[in-house]
């Protein structure tokens, strides 16, 4: 659900940009080593540890690709355990843009003003998973074209999807 439906979710943007760790991300196409997440985290069925993070606006349990062009969900050409608040060819250009931070039960990824590698633009987002199973998006700020990308999450077979959006 989102915030703007009755019960959905309240927005509470937490800018990690000053206090979280740097994701080590920082060029087109790449993805961290894994990050410990400091919790155990529920995602179909199976407990993680750890996350890793896309500079292409996606984050898995597992996966180390790189894919950047979005797929529609579930889709055996996109990554598993996938994560995905944001998923477009995005290209922090050499910068830091990604940053983590952990708060015991719950932790946050944020793209911050992560240049869209295509039709200009920038995006500010996060994804906040918490030790309960909760995963919640949140968006700062998109400029340029917003209309190509995925969001939503995707299981480890590939077989079962929840798209939010896509393109």
């Amino acid at each position: 659900i989102d915030s703007d439906e009755p019960g959905g979710p309240a927005f509470v943007w937490t800018d990690i940009s000053s206090t979280g760790t740097p994701v080590a991300a920082t060029t087109d196409d790449s993805t961290s080593p894994a990050i410990a997440l400091g919790f155990n985290a529920p995602f179909y069925g199976t407990f993680f540890d750890s996350i890793r993070v896309c500079s292409n606006g996606w984050l898995s349990f597992t996966s180390s690709a790189t894919f950047y062009s979005n797929q529609p969900l579930p889709n055996v050409g996109a990554p598993e355990n996938m994560i995905a608040p944001f998923w477009d060819d995005l290209n922090p250009g050499g910068a830091t843009h990604i940053y983590f931070q952990s708060f015991g039960n719950h932790a946050i990824v944020q793209w911050d003003n992560m240049p869209m590698y295509t039709g200009g633009g920038a995006a500010t987002f996060q994804a906040i998973l918490e030790a309960s199973g909760t995963i919640t998006f949140q968006y700062s700020n998109l400029t340029g074209a917003v209309d190509n990308a995925t969001v939503g999450l995707q299981n480890a077979t590939k077989t079962d999807a929840l798209q939010v959006a896509f393109n």
